[in-house]
């Protein structure tokens, strides 16, 4: 987890950006996972979400290997402040 204001969410838009969901342009600005009115609006995140998404690497033997991974969970509000560490 992270102090408000450093990055969350940008960095959240940067991944999913990387699966191909939104233009990369519009990573850091579109504010993917606020999905209330109000998040958009006021720019803040008010209640946590989750996101799963691929990825591929090249192994050792120069194979691809494919995983999957949960995005950061986001939290700005206190009352949700330990529920992405539960």
């Amino acid at each position: 987890m992270a102090h408000v204001d450093h990055g969350k969410t940008t960095l959240t838009d940067h991944l999913i950006a990387s699966n191909g969901l939104i233009h990369p342009r519009l990573a850091g600005e579109l504010r993917f996972m606020d999905s209330k009115e109000e998040e958009q609006t006021r720019g803040i995140t008010m209640k946590s979400s989750s996101i799963s998404l691929l990825y591929s690497h090249q192994t050792a033997d120069g194979g691809m290997s494919d995983g999957g991974t949960a995005a950061p969970v986001e939290s700005s509000s206190s009352q949700q402040g330990g529920e992405g560490l539960r």
